[in-house]
């Protein structure tokens, strides 16, 4: 869906920048976040990963509708 609309030599790039960059830094950021909340107290972490999860949900329905106008 998000290559859709790009010429190959784009899509390679756009999904090679994704791969090394975006994926591996918010992989790091969250375990970084994680292990922090976990310091401090588990339901802290149970309960912002049920509010991320909600909001990726919500996000994901909304791309979802507008990809389909």
């Amino acid at each position: 869906m998000l290559f859709t609309k790009l010429s190959s030599e784009e899509k390679y790039k756009a999904k090679l920048f994704l791969d090394a960059v975006v994926y591996r830094a918010g992989d790091s950021i969250a375990a970084s976040i994680e292990g922090l909340l976990a310091s401090i107290n588990l339901v802290l972490v149970l309960g912002v990963g049920a509010v991320i999860s909600a909001f990726w949900s919500l996000l994901g329905y909304k791309l979802g509708r507008a990809e389909k106008q």
